[in-house]
């Protein structure tokens, strides 16, 4: 009998064993790529920002796993060095020829190449003129000069956070729809510093906030030619890696007064033609925290624009729990003449978004007007008088995390919608008042709709058009509905939109300007016009005729043409019924 046991067993060669490693790898870096490719096919449903995630997840995984694999069949193979070396060529070449740029709105981290510069124009540091704030000119009408004669842009106005009535909605246009890029003028263009604030605009004057260094600047510019007018300088910086530095609010304008706040909660009241200081408040001091204990429960940086009422000055407060204060941080009033504190109320956390005050008129009601504010997790309504928490909505947030920064904004006499990023979405609520009690009670919530992350919907009768998960949508609000999506090859971005009457001013985050048509059928892009060219989520300003953008390098002025008299009839028709 033969002796099994002498036989030569079959076993696999060396070179057999590696090659079959660098198959494997090979195909788990393929399947790795297939998968983060689903992720970002079904991003445009879901959520941009969760979709990256999941990428980097499955990248980071499969990705090493695939290499590891790859990099043990080339050993056995005898060439050792050569992924190290190619991989650590790319790093350094990369290294070598990008340069980090920051993240986009949806966490996408951004770069350019180091030979094409920074892009920025050194931002002013002095008044141009040689003007000093107290002999800056005051530019106001004669009482007995008639309008018509008054230059439109000392007519212009932008008051406040998203415009007039604060819901990013301006009823009428003052200007004609150009129809070409030739016929917009671009006034100035000039270099600014860091933040996300936005202009508002009132007499002549365009205000904003920036970091200049270690100092947060309030300033004025000339709105016609871009000079500089005034200046009020503050101490104080706020970074974060993701957030970026600077102050991220929009100036509030009342009469003759400027109303500001900045990033780590300094609150200004300001002459508007003189950039005299009124008086400042530190919120922080106000409620015994330290800048760093405050950004542990605020991260991105106090971002409340001021609401003028009743002559307060009215602010998100934020204070730590155990603080004396915890029990009334939603909310501080300060008297709007002198900045003494008023009243506090509620007894939560704050997030990122601006008070609205609201007319609510359900039947029965008593004086309907309402200060509302979304904070970490929850909607509250307070009466103005005295802040008195009236009624409470819980609406899921995280400060330090998927974050609130979306105001609400009133649909109708009794309702209002909410939206939300980070995978949120958007709910339709109604405000009742019954037995003496005010409730609100959700009318549908949605998930897949009106995602608005750092934007807001401007609403038209029951229509609400917003930037949803990075696109502009428009969706019927009793349904609710979409009516249409922007293409996903024209995605804005996490940018900012206004409704001028019939036109959608759309600041892309990448930074260039859509105007759309406000029609309800489908979605039409007029004109795309360059103008600023890195990241942008500063809301554009409307004033007049006047369009002012920025972000935390530039601000440019353009100017719409001039609306022809036989036209005005037709500006002021709504022809956007479906």
């Amino acid at each position: 009998m033969n002796d099994v046991s002498n036989a030569p067993q079959a076993t696999s060669t060396p070179d057999a064993t590696a090659g079959r490693l660098i198959v494997i790898g090979l195909a788990v870096l393929a399947v790795t790529a297939g998968l983060i490719y689903w992720f970002y096919t079904r991003a445009h449903e879901t959520d941009f920002q969760q979709s990256l995630i999941h990428s980097l997840i499955a990248g980071g995984i499969g990705g090493l796993a695939g290499l590891v694999m790859i990099q043990i069949g080339l050993r056995r193979l005898g060439y050792r060095p050569v992924l190290p070396a190619v991989l650590g060529t790319g790093l350094l070449l990369a290294i070598a020829c990008l340069r980090f740029e920051g993240f986009s709105g949806e966490m996408v981290p951004t770069f350019a190449w180091r030979w094409s510069g920074t892009g920025r124009i050194q931002p002013m540091q002095s008044d141009p003129k040689g003007t000093s704030a107290a002999d800056a000119p005051i530019q106001s009408m004669d009482e007995d000069e008639a309008i018509d004669s008054v230059p439109d842009h000392l007519i212009a106005r932008f008051p406040q956070f998203l415009g007039p009535h604060r819901n990013g909605v301006l009823p009428q246009r003052s200007f004609a729809i150009p129809t070409s890029v030739g016929e917009v003028d671009q006034l100035w263009k000039i270099g600014v510093g860091s933040g996300w604030a936005s202009f508002a605009v009132s007499d002549g004057l365009a205000v904003t906030l920036e970091q200049r260094d270690r100092q947060e600047w309030v300033t004025a510019y000339e709105l016609i030619s871009g000079d500089l007018i005034w200046k009020v300088t503050t101490d104080a910086y706020h970074f974060n890696a993701l957030g970026g530095e600077g102050p991220r609010s929009t100036p509030t304008i009342v009469g003759d007064k400027v109303y500001t706040q900045g990033a780590s909660g300094r609150v200004h009241c300001i002459d508007l033609h003189r950039g005299d200081v009124h008086w400042s408040v530190d919120l922080l001091e106000l409620a015994g925290w330290d800048q760093a204990a405050s950004e542990s429960e605020i991260e991105w940086g106090r971002s409340g624009s001021p609401l003028i009422v009743d002559n307060l000055c009215v602010l998100p407060y934020g204070a730590d729990e155990s603080s004396d204060d915890a029990n009334q941080r939603s909310l501080i009033a300060l008297n709007a003449d002198t900045g003494d504190v008023v009243w506090k109320s509620g007894d939560a956390q704050i997030s990122y978004a601006s008070a609205q005050l609201i007319q609510f008129a359900p039947n029965g009601a008593p004086d309907s007007r309402q200060i509302v504010i979304v904070n970490e997790a929850s909607i509250t309504g307070h009466a103005v008088s005295d802040g008195t928490v009236l009624w409470s909505f819980p609406w899921d947030g995280d400060s330090s995390g998927g974050a609130n920064c979306a105001s609400v904004i009133p649909v109708g006499q009794d309702r209002f919608l909410i939206g939300k990023g980070y995978g949120g979405g958007s709910a339709l609520v109604q405000l009742s008042y019954t037995g003496n009690a005010w409730s609100a009670d959700e009318i549908w919530a949605s998930s897949r709709l009106v995602k608005t992350k750092f934007n807001h919907a401007a609403i038209d009768g029951d229509i609400a058009c917003g930037i949803s998960n990075g696109m502009l949508e428009c969706v019927d609000l009793t349904e609710p509905d979409r009516r249409w999506v922007q293409p996903r090859r024209d995605r804005c971005g996490q940018g900012q939109l206004l409704l001028c009457q019939d036109v959608l001013i759309v600041q892309t985050e990448p930074g260039a300007i859509s105007l759309c048509e406000a029609n309800p059928r489908e979605f039409v892009e007029l004109l795309r016009l360059p103008a600023l060219e890195s990241k942008t989520w500063n809301i554009p300003t409307v004033a007049g005729r006047y369009l002012l953008v920025r972000n935390d390098r530039h601000a440019i002025c353009f100017r719409f043409p001039e609306l022809a008299p036989e036209s005005t009839d037709d500006a002021t028709t709504d022809s956007r019924d479906p």
